[in-house]
């Protein structure tokens, strides 16, 4: 390791080159970090270059007492992972509460209060900025790049058979209660953040009353593989309480994490009304989602509509205005089909020439005593109950 501290607080770490400390990695190996405190509080991590160590992590905060610690404008770079499937390994900087004093695996109480702030974290085989079972963080202002590029991925941690060195799906940010959600982890902000390039999702959350705000994660993960720019791990109850707000990105899941936009299935025509896959996570894909339903014809006409005058085929059915059955039609009186100087039936008869357009009455009409048969009917005038005087009560 390049700095460990033990059980050691109030240490300033600062202004240091840390580079190529490279650990034997393994079950059983302790060290493998540029910088390491385990149960350690209050110390400050600051402006260092951590580059090229590993197995482990670039900075690491691990294990039941570290509290309180600060992780700022440090330069994490290149972190490696080893060649078996350890979840943690190869991460550019990692909170993590699940150690006990001996070092072993614990589920117990969470940690408080360490913050990463204003860092570069890049190129980490694994994810960049890991926090695990540690309550109330900031991960605040870092940036947060192409990490999960290199390293193995090892699908089944139960059968390293399957490890295949390839990208990890690595998060560029994931705040997360550990395996299994063993503690509680609340009262996170994930602030104005720059999150690009990562395998996995760009920023994860899993636990609940976080803020995740002002944040620019793009190009990360891959919707084809369920992997988002901005993920809420909450799916049976969307967020849970956490708040995600004014970020800029591409792809996001649920629709609770987009703050009101995000990713949709649709329209008619998308790609994602063929990808068989549930994108907008709302129980029903491709045709079955409303989304993807085609649009409803619009109408052409009927006669005296504008849609029987503008040139276009609306409802695409190959035939325009005139030529269309809906427009072909002349009257009544008072349609604009009347005094359009066309022949819209095809019935040889024109505007008031054709009887459809041709009204007598109603009753004081200069129609009803003009002593002709105006609407064709055989009457005329008075004797045509059209022109009857309406008497009222």
């Amino acid at each position: 390791g390049g700095v460990f501290i033990n059980g050691g607080s109030g240490n300033t770490i600062q202004n240091l080159a840390l580079r190529d400390n490279i650990g034997p990695g393994g079950e059983g190996s302790t060290l493998g970090d540029g910088i390491v405190a385990f149960h350690s509080a209050r110390n400050r991590v600051i402006n260092n270059l951590v580059a090229h160590n590993g197995p482990f992590d670039g900075i690491g905060v691990l294990g039941v007492d570290s509290n309180d610690n600060l992780i700022q404008g440090n330069t994490v770079e290149d972190t490696l992972a080893s060649e078996g499937n350890f979840v943690f390994d190869g991460v550019g900087v990692i909170i993590n509460n699940f150690l006990d004093e001996e070092g072993t695996p614990r589920r117990g109480e969470p940690i408080t209060n360490n913050h990463v702030l204003n860092n570069v974290v890049r190129r980490s085989d694994n994810s960049g900025i890991s926090n695990v079972g540690n309550n109330g963080v900031r991960i605040v202002g870092n940036t947060v790049q192409d990490n999960g590029q290199r390293g193995v991925f090892c699908p089944d941690p139960d059968d390293p058979s399957f490890c295949q060195p390839a990208a990890r799906p690595s998060n560029g940010i994931g705040v997360t209660a550990g395996p299994r959600r063993s503690v509680r982890v609340t009262r996170g902000s994930i602030e104005g953040n720059t999150v690009t390039g990562n395998t996995g999702n760009g920023i994860f959350v899993n636990t609940e009353e976080n803020r995740i705000v002002g944040n620019t994660a793009r190009a990360n993960g891959g919707v084809e593989r369920q992997q988002f720019d901005l993920l809420d791990g909450n799916f049976e109850s969307p967020c849970d309480s956490n708040v995600w707000q004014d970020n800029v990105f591409d792809t996001a899941a649920p629709l609770c994490a987009t703050g009101g936009l995000g990713v949709v299935e649709g329209p008619f025509g998308d790609p994602t009304c063929s990808d068989g896959k549930d994108n907008d996570f709302d129980g029903v894909a491709d045709a079955n989602d409303f989304g993807c339903a085609p649009p409803p014809t619009p109408p052409e006409g009927p006669q005296g509509d504008d849609t029987c005058y503008d040139g276009i085929d609306n409802n695409l059915n190959e035939l325009t205005d005139g030529e269309d059955p809906n427009c072909a039609i002349e009257g009544p009186f008072d349609n604009r089909s009347c005094s359009d100087g066309l022949d819209n039936d095809d019935d040889g008869l024109t505007d008031g020439s054709d009887p459809n357009c041709v009204r007598e009455g109603p009753f004081g009409d200069p129609t009803c005593s003009d002593g002709l048969d105006n609407d064709g009917d055989g009457l005329t005038d008075g004797s045509d109950g059209d022109c009857a005087e309406v008497i009222g009560f």
